[in-house]
């Protein structure tokens, strides 16, 4: 069993293969019951918003958002949108997200996805 095990951690680094890919760590920087937007991805660079309501805002080149949301009916889940008032992303509680591009959002609302 031993020698199967050798041979088989063996071939995986002969051949390269990725290890498997890990969850991004939630920012430390974000306040509990808050939705917070980052510049990066995976909640990396500039803290560009955090929001603990639904409410309008102007957080300009968003590239993630991580849901430090409570475990609440009305707190778990937000939702974001753009200039258009057009929903872009929907964060769970606990989940940091990236978004396809750079994106400026204008509202953030609690509720559910």
């Amino acid at each position: 069993m031993r020698a199967l095990f050798l041979s088989i951690a063996a071939f995986v680094v002969m051949t390269g293969l990725p290890a498997p890919a890990q969850a991004a760590a939630a920012p430390s920087d974000c306040p509990p019951g808050y939705v917070c937007l980052y510049k990066g991805k995976s909640g990396t660079g500039t803290r560009v918003c955090a929001e603990d309501s639904s409410t309008n805002v102007q957080c300009l080149n968003v590239r993630s958002a991580y849901n430090h949301g409570v475990n609440d009916p009305g707190k778990n889940d937000v939702r974001l949108y753009n200039a258009a008032n057009a929903e872009v992303a929907c964060v769970r509680r606990g989940q940091v997200k990236n978004l396809p591009s750079a994106i400026s959002i204008f509202r953030v609302k609690w509720g559910t996805c």
